[in-house]
């Protein structure tokens, strides 16, 4: 909705990265076929972050 009102790269970029993080690929392909601000590179690196975040902080716990 908000999308629809102001184009601006925060929503969009945090669209992005809502759709990467819930596995919606389908969603995640069409939008980023279509024109749109958002900020493709940012929402890579974060969710690289994420991932290693989570693999560390899981190899964390069966360690202990």
């Amino acid at each position: 909705m908000a999308r629809k009102k102001a184009r601006e790269t925060f929503i969009e970029t945090e669209l992005v990265f809502a759709y990467a993080m819930t596995n919606r690929l389908a969603d995640l392909e069409e939008f980023i076929s279509g024109p749109n601000h958002a900020a493709i590179t940012q929402v890579t690196r974060l969710s690289t972050a994420l991932s290693l975040l989570w693999f560390w902080s899981s190899l964390m716990l069966v360690s202990t």
